[in-house]
Parts: structure tokens; C-alpha cells; sequence
């Protein structure tokens, strides 16, 4: 018998329906959380006889109540939308009971007071309730049910004097009693509640993720249209960028931001897979995910670490990204992903250094290995998989596009470092700056200014290094700026350089006295496609951002990335591979529990049953304390080889291109390196930018031919409301 319990919750009017009035509180026992149904836990609106078609999940931890407030204000505005839009199952006044949001809270005592205050005064939470009728239990989850209507308002404070009100909406909200981490959370949502319910779509969102009015009805108006379509996401978009242009680093992100959702996810949704569609802001047709997607989604939940093992552990940091692999390579289906530029989320991002390498080492470690598991297993796309000939040959050219990308990523700080070399050094000893003199210098000068130099990156690099093993980024803030001024000086000084490299001879007959008769010499010297190689480095980015119409965001913050562009590539990726062994986010605070239900007695209580029980406690805890370390040596020796390997692979790159790529003819050093890797960065951005600009031919032709050839939305609402007419929601039993 499951026990529950309903209060009176919210200044309701006494004639409202019962559901209005009346919050539901369960604490829920089941230590494994797919139990939920099995142990006879329900959820109200499946005891009303309902099954909502949407169910939204909002993950929190800690954060205030002016989030949640905003973020749940956001999820109304949003079902308004639906509804005035009327999305197919969605129509008419009683829309709202075909939806359901869930708020899934990581931990007791973890969650911020204010914001459980603000649940309270909403009707969706009830401490005294909850401390009544867990005594005696061992809660796993405290789950709330309640309809709730938002007042509107621009916050909270205005929001208690508004008469104006947002639809009902029904709100589960589970408090897991002990922290388990984000993925912990998803599996309560997927394994308990949507199991149980059945949804036709989900919706994934983070507290403070706050989504524009019609992002959802978009998000769900891709999959209406494409029945292939088993998943879509939007615009995760930096929170009010412009006023924050000044600070480099959110200026930088925001940029990072554009050009990822602009180029990648663009390019991606038009091959029909997208590597990531992000946990904080995304959508999913449920029955796409179900079973063995999901299985593999939280398989770092039910695997223990040792078994798991260092590669899978830091794929693990990015599930998302392994749920989107196992949905396009799903056995015998054909689902696809799909970009929806307009839907678009807003969010807070690091606003310094320090908490962006510590965000950042959780997405390169997690996407760089999940990516390499992606390109491991991309023969089940072929095998299993039962896309048509025609996507699959496309697919290829995404897993060639995906290969190279990795490896070139592998040797990013090579690279960086060659050009460095090539501009900066070498260029100078030898005169090549451009339109900026150094033929005056002495050469005993130039070599010396070439030492300091040269000791200034190299200790930079090697203080990375040792930065990265031994310390946490908050405690030494100010290496990490000082470096990061340093390589922006020398970013700056590169770029320059290259500017001048490529008008080297344009300048050269400037300085000798232009004639017109030169016009032609200069056109014979000048290489276009060298040129067009290094403005297409750059330039696509602009290009792009200007048919997105967004030219106005790239503009204001091209300088600032620029800048920051070497602390991503060498400080960001340094702290990263130093830092393997740490799995902390993803799969912290997992509590150990041991069986399921009541704990067991031990035996009938006397001496020598305590002396027994308190041994066999020993016996356990020594054996789990040797797991334990066995697996931290495990993943400190998997962290120490992969980082050897991959400083060996940058620095035998780096030494190789200056002893071969040496013209003894002409004395000249690494044009032929610098041409190629002109060359290779700018055909990955031009592959970027025909991607982009296939994604905005499809986003407004093609889907004006999906309506055509699949019915209109009106068709879909007919559709649907036959299919519930022949197919009623019944109790689940």
C-alpha cells in the first residue's frame, strides 16, 4: 500500500476543481528507480485517468528562487503558446492537462531554502507534510503534485500583485532525498515518471535555462512534421551578451555560441545527425529514446566505476552525446536530429577564467571521448541501422568530416605553436614582417629577443602543465590571467604577421614606388589563392553570421575571441588531459545503498550475531576501500599515459614540420606547412559554411514541402484527435 497524502495548497477559490486546490504529496521508497510503477507508486493525473503527450523535466541543485521563477514563468509562457497555437493535441481550454512538468531537485538538503519557500508559496511543496509521513520510511524521493497558476508578472515581487494568471499547469515536483548528481535526476524523470506515462515528446531543461515563448511549440513542431524526426533542439544563446561585451571571456563565449549553433549545428541537422543535443536545452519523441537508448544514456549510473573504466568514465561526462549516437544508430529504426535556429534558449555562462576551465574540462574530456566512441561504433549506423542508401552515403561524409576533426584537434596546440613559429620567429630573423621594419635590428638583437621569446612559450606551456596537475583553477587565478595576457599579446602579434605575410608583395612595390605600370607585376606576385585560403580562416565566420543575420554579435565580439582563442587552445586543452582521472559533475555524489526496502535484522540479536554482523561490515568496507584504489590508480595510470602520449604526438608534429619543411634552394622555411594549414582550415570552414547555407535553404523550402506532401497542421490535429478517440487514456495497473 502506497501511502499519499493531499492538502489544501494555494489561495484558490473553494469553487475551483479539487485538482486546484488540492496538492498531493508520496514519499516514494523504491531504492531502484525503474521500481517506481512496479512497487505501486502513481502518479495523480494517471489515477485521473489522464496521460499527458508532453512531459517537460526542469532539473535543479541549488539555485535561487528568482531562476526557478523565471525559468517556470518561461515553461508557461511557453504551453500559453502551444495552446494559442494550437499544436496538434494541444488545442482548447483543457490543453494544459496534456502537459506535465517535472521538477526534479538533486538532493535535500542541497536545495537553496529560498527557492523551496517560493514551491511552497506556489502549492507545490510542503515541508510539514513531508516530515509527517517519511517518519519510518527511508524516502528515496519526495514527489509533490500540484496544479499551479503562475500570476504574471517581470519577477516575483511583481508578480503578487498581478490579477493576471497563466494557465493551470501540472507540476510534479521531486525532491530526491540525497544528492546523486543531474543524471540521477534524469533517471527518476525517465525510468519513473515518463515510463509510467507515456509521453508522445519530451522536453529537457536546467533551471535558469530560461526559453524564448515559442520555443517549445518549434521544438514539437519539427517532429510534428517529420515523423523521422526523433529529436530537436534550439539556440542555447549566452543571456543578455551586448551589456557584457567588455568582459572578454563571456564576450568570447558568446561568440563561440554563435558560430556553433550558426556552422556545426547547422551543418550537422543537414547530414540528420547532430553530435549533441544539449541536456539543458532540447527535445525528444519518447518512444525514439525508449529502451535501449536510454539504457545506454545511464549506463554510468548502473555500471559500478571500476567496471566502467577510465575512457568510458569521461565519455560518461557527456551522455547527451551518447544518447544522440544511440538514437541515430538505434537497431532497425531511422530516427534523425534536427537544428531549430528560432527556438532559442537563454543562459548564464562562467563569467571568468577560472570557472570556465573548470566548465570546459568537463566538455572537451566528456565530447573528446565520446566523440571517439562515436567514430569506434559508426559501423552500426551501416549494420544495424535502417536509414536509406542516401543518408548513409551522407553520413559518411560526416564520419570523414567527424575523423579528420578529431584529429586535427589532437594536435591543436602543435599547430598553434608552428604558426607561432613560423610568423613570429622565424619571419623575424628573416626580415618577413611585412609592412613592420626589422632589417635595422642587429642580429645578435634578433636572437636574443628570439630566446626570450622562445623561453617565455615554453615556460608557459610548462607551467600548464604543472598547473594542471597539482591545482584546483580557483586557487591560482592569477597564473591563469597572466598567461592568458600573454598568449592574447601573442595571438595579436601572429595575427598582425599573417596580415602582412600575405601583403608582403603589394607592400614591397609600395616601398619601391608604385607605378601603374605595376598593377600587373603586383597581381603576378600576389597569391589569390594563398589569400583566399587565409580570408576564408576567418571570413566565413562573418559570411555566415550575415545570411543568419547575425553579422551584428560575430562583429562586437571577434576581437574578444581572437584574443582568448590560444588560452582555449593551449590552457583550456592542457587542463583538460591533465585532469582525466577526475569524473567529478557527472557522476559525483553517487551514495552507495545496499538492498531495497527496510533494512534486514540481524538474526535473533545476540553476541555472537553483533560479533558476525560487525566483521562482515569490516570485511565489506576494506573490500571496497581496495576497489577504490585499485580504480584511482587505475584512472591516475589511464591519465598519465594518454597525457604523455598526446604532449609526444604535439611536440614529434612540431619537430618534424621545422626539420623537414626547409626549402634549401631558397633558405625558406615552413611556407609549404603554413600554405597546407591555410588550406586545411579554410576547407573545414567552407564545409561549415555550405552546411549552413543548406540549412537555411531546407528551413525555408523544405519544410514548406513536408506541409505540402504531409498534411497541414490542422490535418495533424484531425489525425491525432482520431487516434485518442480510438485509443483512451485508461489507469495504469
Amino acid at each position: 500500500m502506497v501511502n499519499r497524502l493531499g492538502t489544501c495548497a494555494g489561495p484558490v477559490s473553494s469553487h475551483s476543481p479539487a485538482e486546484l486546490r488540492t496538492m498531493y504529496y508520496t514519499p516514494c521508497a523504491n531504492k531502484v528507480v525503474s521500481n517506481f510503477t512496479n512497487e505501486g507508486y502513481r502518479l495523480h493525473c494517471i489515477e485521473e485517468g489522464r496521460s499527458p503527450q508532453l512531459l517537460v523535466v526542469i532539473t535543479m541543485y541549488n539555485e535561487d528562487e528568482v531562476e526557478m521563477y523565471s525559468t517556470l514563468k518561461k515553461v508557461a509562457n511557453n504551453i500559453e503558446h502551444i495552446k494559442s497555437k494550437k499544436l496538434p493535441g494541444y488545442e482548447g481550454d483543457d490543453s494544459w492537462k496534456n502537459i506535465l512538468v517535472c521538477v526534479v531537485s538533486d538532493g535535500r538538503t542541497k536545495a537553496n531554502k529560498g527557492t523551496l519557500a517560493f514551491l511552497r508559496d506556489v502549492g507545490v511543496f510542503d515541508e510539514d507534510a513531508m516530515n509527517i509521513m517519511m517518519v519510518g520510511v527511508d524516502v528515496q524521493c519526495h514527489v509533490f503534485e500540484f496544479c499551479v497558476q503562475l500570476k504574471k508578472g517581470k519577477d516575483i515581487a511583481d508578480s503578487i500583485a498581478s490579477k493576471h494568471l497563466y494557465p493551470p499547469t501540472q507540476v510534479v515536483f521531486a525532491l530526491k532525498e540525497h544528492n546523486a548528481g543531474k543524471l540521477n535526476s534524469h533517471e527518476w524523470y525517465f525510468n519513473a515518471f515518463a515510463e509510467q506515462i507515456q509521453p508522445e515528446y519530451t522536453v529537457l531543461l536546467d533551471v535558469g535555462t530560461m526559453p524564448t515563448a515559442r520555443a517549445f511549440y518549434l521544438l514539437l513542431a519539427a517532429m510534428e512534421l517529420d515523423p523521422q524526426v526523433g529529436g530537436t533542439c534550439g539556440e542555447i544563446a549566452v543571456d543578455r551578451p551586448i551589456p557584457h561585451l567588455c568582459n572578454w571571456v563571456i564576450a568570447a563565449q558568446h561568440f563561440e555560441y554563435k558560430i556553433s549553433n550558426i556552422m556545426d549545428k547547422s551543418l550537422e541537422s543537414v547530414f540528420g545527425f547532430i553530435s549533441v543535443l544539449p541536456g539543458a536545452f532540447s527535445a525528444y519523441r519518447y518512444k525514439a529514446i525508449r529502451g535501449p537508448p536510454l539504457q545506454a544514456y545511464f549506463k554510468s549510473l548502473t555500471t559500478p566505476m571500476h567496471e566502467l573504466g577510465a575512457f568510458q568514465g569521461n565519455m560518461y561526462l557527456a551522455e547527451d552525446r551518447i544518447l544522440c549516437f544511440e538514437l541515430l544508430a538505434r537497431k532497425g529504426q531511422r530516427w534523425t536530429m534536427q537544428y531549430v535556429k528560432d527556438a532559442i534558449a537563454r543562459t548564464d555562462v562562467p563569467t571568468d577564467l577560472t570557472a570556465l576551465i573548470g566548465q570546459r574540462r568537463r566538455w572537451l574530456n566528456g565530447s573528446f571521448f565520446a566523440l571517439v566512441y562515436t567514430i569506434l561504433n559508426w559501423g552500426r549506423v551501416y549494420t544495424e541501422s535502417n536509414h536509406s542508401y542516401i543518408r548513409k552515403f551522407f553520413l559518411c561524409i560526416q564520419y570523414a568530416y567527424m575523423t579528420a576533426n578529431v584529429g586535427l584537434s589532437w594536435i591543436l596546440p602543435a599547430n598553434f605553436f608552428l604558426v607561432t613559429y613560423y610568423l613570429v620567429i622565424i619571419g623575424f630573423l628573416k626580415d618577413n614582417w611585412g609592412y613592420i621594419p626589422t632589417d635595422k635590428i642587429s642580429p645578435y638583437a634578433k636572437q636574443i629577443a628570439v630566446q626570450v621569446f622562445s623561453l617565455l612559450y615554453g615556460s608557459s606551456f610548462l607551467v600548464q602543465l604543472v598547473a594542471g596537475l597539482g591545482n584546483k583553477p580557483k586557487h591560482i587565478k592569477n597564473l591563469y590571467r597572466i598567461t592568458a595576457v600573454f598568449y592574447a599579446l601573442v595571438m595579436t602579434l601572429t595575427t598582425v604577421i599573417a596580415v602582412g605575410f600575405i601583403l608582403k608583395p603589394i607592400i614591397d612595390k609600395f616601398k619601391a614606388g608604385l607605378k601603374v605600370a605595376d598593377i600587373q607585376g603586383i597581381m603576378d606576385n600576389f597569391n589569390l589563392v594563398d589569400a583566399a585560403a587565409f580570408v576564408a580562416s576567418a571570413g566565413v565566420f562573418f559570411l555566415a553570421s550575415a545570411l543568419h543575420c547575425e553579422l551584428h554579435h560575430i562583429v562586437l565580439s571577434f576581437v574578444q575571441y581572437m584574443a582568448l582563442l590560444p588560452t582555449f587552445v593551449n590552457i583550456l586543452n592542457t587542463y583538460s588531459f591533465c585532469n582525466l582521472h577526475d569524473l567529478s559533475w557527472g557522476t559525483k555524489g553517487l551514495e552507495s545503498s545496499d538492498g531495497h526496502g527496510p533494512k534486514a535484522g540481524g538474526g535473533k540479536g545476540n553476541f555472537k550475531d553483533a560479533v558476525e554482523k560487525k566483521k562482515a561490515e569490516e570485511a565489506r568496507k576494506a573490500k571496497e576501500a581496495k576497489i577504490k584504489d585499485e580504480m584511482e590508480g587505475a584512472f591516475q595510470r589511464f591519465r598519465s599515459t594518454l597525457l604523455i602520449f598526446w604532449l609526444l604526438c604535439n611536440l614529434g608534429f612540431a619537430y618534424t614540420i621545422i626539420v623537414l619543411d626547409v626549402n634549401e634552394a631558397t633558405g625558406q622555411q615552413g611556407l609549404a606547412y603554413l600554405k597546407f594549414l591555410f588550406y586545411t582550415v579554410a576547407v573545414f570552414n567552407l564545409v561549415r559554411l555550405v552546411g549552413s547555407i543548406l540549412f537555411l535553404f531546407s528551413s525555408f523550402k523544405l519544410k514548406i514541402f513536408r506541409c505540402c506532401i504531409r498534411g497541414t497542421m490542422e490535418e495533424r490535429i484531425r489525425a491525432k484527435a482520431k487516434r485518442r478517440s480510438q485509443h483512451p487514456p485508461g489507469h495504469l495497473v
